[in-house]
């Protein structure tokens, strides 16, 4: 997961499938792990990800 918060934060331009190359883990898994840690507010939004409103605001 710290991989994953490391290079989410450092290349942002980097796709799903570009951090799993880099860190050896299948698409799946770490969209899955992104998803999640976003959901907890553990990775910030980015892209259009990041325009989305919040709910209950």
């Amino acid at each position: 997961m710290e991989a994953i918060k490391d290079l989410w934060a450092s290349y942002p331009r980097l796709s799903t499938l570009e951090i799993g190359e880099r860190i050896g883990y299948p698409y799946e898994a770490v969209s899955g792990a992104i998803k999640r840690m976003l959901q907890k507010g553990d990775l910030e939004p980015r892209g259009h990800l990041a325009s989305k409103p919040k709910k209950g605001v």
